[in-house]
């Protein structure tokens, strides 16, 4: 075993090291997220796993749920042993909101945690000399192909007096009283690495304050619940699926 490979082994452990070599073997060759080749130190093997991940679910065999484990395994521990943060909540949040690196919008936009982009949107528009409450249809319209978002349909839950996040004209496509059926914009990333770090730094802010001491003591059914509390997701189960995801992960790790 190579040197590099040794640290890895130590860094990943056997299961992490195993979906590694499965990563490395698929992305030989590629380049990391900044356009550069990989260095192969930890940051750039970090960084072409990101990279390689979205390809690399497409060529494995298995379930949903244990290909995306097999990927994020050694993501998740090297993020996890970089700032002291429990693996299994990594996985757990990015396996839910990804529908398990399924999803259309991790898919098109390496989004793995449903992260938002209002923001963004917003900074785009100004950059377009448009007003804030530009009209969905009229930015739906627009080529937005190379802006850091994209747009997307997408169910969300409200209060009984009206919508929360969504007040341009045209946002909402249907209500049903506090259900709606609305457009939003999600962050577009150029790797997984990149929206790992986004969730990582949302979480170390002050709103997230209590879920991230939950990721420090590895306490999922607390960050379950700090998370949903602060904000995250509007659906009032959100804590059980996390729940949930979680014990499918586990299943998974111990087949």
């Amino acid at each position: 075993m190579k040197k590099q490979d040794t640290t890895k082994f130590l860094l990943l452990g056997l299961g992490g090291f195993a979906a590694y070599q499965i990563l490395k073997n698929v992305g030989a060759g590629n380049t990391s997220s900044s356009g550069t080749a990989s260095s192969g130190g930890i940051t750039g093997t970090i960084s072409q796993i990101f990279t390689d991940a979205t390809d690399t679910l497409a060529t494995l065999t298995g379930s949903a749920q244990a290909n995306f484990v097999t990927v994020m395994t050694p993501i998740a521990n090297a993020v996890g042993a970089q700032f002291g943060i429990d693996p299994l909540c990594i996985m757990t949040q990015a396996a839910l909101e990804s529908g398990w690196g399924l999803s259309g919008l991790t898919k098109k936009a390496n989004n793995l945690y449903g992260y938002t982009g209002d923001a963004a949107l917003n900074q785009w528009l100004a950059s377009q000399n448009l007003p804030a409450n530009t009209p969905m249809p009229t930015i739906l319209a627009m080529d937005t192909s190379a802006a850091p978002f994209i747009i997307m349909q997408t169910h969300e839950q409200g209060s009984a007096n009206g919508a929360q996040y969504w007040t341009r004209p045209g946002d909402i496509i249907s209500q049903s009283g506090t259900d709606y059926e609305v457009y939003r914009p999600f962050r577009r990333y150029d790797s997984w690495q990149s929206s790992v770090n986004d969730w990582v730094a949302l979480m170390q802010t002050s709103r997230y304050a209590s879920a991230w001491g939950d990721l420090q003591a590895g306490d999922l059914n607390a960050f379950s619940n700090d998370v949903y509390a602060a904000g995250y997701a509007t659906e009032s189960d959100y804590p059980t699926q996390l729940v949930s995801v979680s014990s499918e992960i586990q299943s998974v790790q111990t087949a």
